[in-house]
């Protein structure tokens, strides 16, 4: 199946090459009759993930011929297919080498088409990354070297796109109604099509319309009609938010969940991470939490993959060499017309270049160095707190006035463990608590730490806004959902498995670091201990909370009152069941 990052489908059938081939009688006839054909036979299998494969073993066999010959059409046309390809399989990094490799050949001899598709390649890679602002720059480097009505109608389209995604949304409507008309002059339906999709999600995400569902059912007719899967799919997942924004969320959920499918069917990745949003808020609104809980795990694993830290490096390592080998062209061109000083001038430039190399190295390893430190920091205290550890060396107290602290332990831990093998246990607790530290991280609520079997966070230690009962339930909610989905795994891998009981309360605590040696990020208060006294009083599967939670939380959840319940050293706390959201 095609891995399309985006509207690739578009790119591959109607875009094709922007530029024709210009047979130079210098070129071996028998080498450029070899690449066109490898090319063609190329372009039939680009239509599945393995045969896109045999396509990708064809183009490197033409851009070795190409090479050898130095042909230059040849290796350009073959790098820029290859990129194609690889963006395709998602090899996001091959793609960026393989598209600056077109690039420098187009540069060399001046192809201004071949820079223009290229450009457009590594502005593509950038959009499936979701990196819009160079994505941008590079569909706007392309549309300067472009002199093709097709390319010019395709770039327009992608720079409305990125900017539609940047929020900008007047030069995302000027840049997809012009692509529009542009399309619509050259016959490329599938590019009307799409322009109006996202015109009308444009719309969509600015007010509330008759017409605007109206426009999508007519694009879902006319996309299946040409049976255009992805299209089909992109505008499913238009309508779904849509829908989300009126509140109709079991038609906004099915909507989502058959997006997903066919995303799933034809190999689409970069409509995932939208499509998923929607998928977890409608499940979660319908009250399925763990599959809730599922979809969010799987988006944050995607979120992960797109963000893939080692791809990143080896693309800003490519643009920066292309961009220091074009300077060392340019400077050489210079020496070039300094005849006498030519030499005095290389030998500057190279000891320059030597210096600037070596402290380029210092400082990055400084940079580096400095980053892991930065990261281990926030890693283990607050944004904040780590600012002003790193600022002025010291932590100053917060008071805060209403958050709500969570504890989360393991029912009858002792009778577990004492059956398991010390590495066993260890790697249940990872496993438990690494989901856990995902679904914490997707409400932005802050982790406390661990106490053995006991995980502990916060809600609204860095928000002045009421809703921290709300997220604690939520995040909550999602934690049991991912405990019930790893009982199978669980069971088969280590024959037992665990079960949590939740316990919170909403008061006020003093945050702060404490220690020199090894900072650690803590809260106080009667309400921390109210809090662990509550989880205590919890049972398997159940979210305890006290009258304080209760009252911000009563509007949205139904909740099984306890009556009063002895709390150990403190005065008896009225306690609640969470059962589940209220009907809207």
């Amino acid at each position: 199946m095609i891995k399309n990052l985006v509207i690739l489908f578009l790119v591959v059938s109607a875009y094709g090459r922007c530029y024709a081939q210009e047979f130079d009688s210098r070129d071996d006839k028998e080498v450029v009759s070899e690449v066109e054909r490898l090319h063609k036979k190329a372009h039939d299998l680009f239509f599945s993930e393995d045969s896109i494969k045999h396509a990708i073993n064809l183009l490197e066999e033409a851009y070795k011929i190409s090479d050898e010959a130095n042909y230059s059409s040849g290796i350009i046309e073959s790098t820029e297919e290859l990129g194609r390809g690889y963006l395709s399989l998602s090899e996001n990094a091959k793609a960026t080498r393989y598209f600056y490799m077109s690039l420098k050949k187009a540069e060399s001899i001046n192809d201004s088409a071949g820079v223009s598709q290229a450009y457009i390649g590594l502005g593509l890679v950038m959009y499936g990354m979701r990196k819009w602002s160079d994505a941008i720059s590079y569909f706007t480097q392309s549309s300067v070297y472009n002199h093709g009505v097709e390319a010019s109608s395709l770039i327009g389209y992608l720079l409305g796109l990125c900017y539609l995604n940047q929020g900008d949304y007047v030069k995302s409507r000027d840049y997809l109604l012009n692509s529009k008309e542009a399309f619509d002059k050259e016959s490329m339906q599938t590019g009307v099509l799409e322009s109006r999709l996202y015109l009308n999600n444009l719309e969509a995400q600015r007010s509330i319309k008759p017409r605007i569902m109206q426009e999508y059912d007519t694009l879902l007719a006319l996309f299946e009609s040409r049976n255009e899967k992805v299209g089909v799919c992109f505008t499913l997942e238009g309508k779904a938010k849509y829908l989300l924004k009126l509140g109709q969320i079991e038609e906004a959920s099915a909507c989502a969940n058959e997006a997903l499918r066919i995303a799933r069917e034809v190999g689409l990745v970069y409509p995932l991470h939208s499509i998923l949003d929607v998928v977890i808020k409608t499940e979660y609104e319908s009250e399925r939490y763990k599959s809730a809980a599922d979809y969010l795990l799987e988006l944050e694993g995607l979120k992960d993959s797109l963000m893939n830290e080692d791809a990143a490096t080896q693309i800003a390592m490519l643009k920066a060499g292309h961009d220091f080998e074009k300077k060392e062209v340019s400077f050489g061109a210079q020496i070039e017309k300094r005849n006498r000083q030519r030499i005095g001038l290389l030998v500057l430039l190279v000891a320059l270049g030597i210096v600037t190399i070596s402290v380029f190295l210092s400082l990055r390893g400084v940079a580096k160095e400095r980053k892991r430190s930065d990261e281990l920091l926030t890693n283990i205290l607050p944004k904040e707190t780590a600012r002003e550890l790193k600022e002025t060396g010291t932590s100053s107290a917060i008071a805060h006035k209403q958050v709500t602290i969570v504890f989360a332990d393991i029912v009858k831990f002792t009778r577990i463990a004492s059956n398991l093998e010390p590495q066993a246990l260890v790697k249940m607790l990872h496993t438990y608590f690494s989901k856990f530290d995902l679904i914490i991280k997707s409400f932005g609520l802050e982790k406390i730490k661990t106490i053995g079997d006991a995980y502990m966070f916060v809600s609204g230690l860095h928000s002045s806004t009421n809703n921290s009962a709300l997220k604690a339930v939520e995040s909550s909610i999602l934690m049991l959902a991912a405990v019930e989905g790893l009982e199978k795994e669980m069971l088969e891998k280590y024959g037992v498995s665990f079960k949590f009981r939740i316990g919170m309360h909403t008061g006020e605590v003093v945050s702060g670091v404490v220690g020199t040696v090894k900072y650690a990020f803590d809260i106080w208060g009667d309400a921390v201990n109210i809090a662990a006294r509550v989880e205590q009083n919890s049972s398997p599967g159940c979210i305890n909370i006290t009258a304080g939670t209760y009252e911000l939380v009563k509007d949205k959840y139904n909740c099984e009152s306890r009556g009063k319940m002895q709390v150990k050293n403190m005065e008896d706390q009225e306690m609640y069941f969470v059962k589940a959201q209220k009907k809207t």
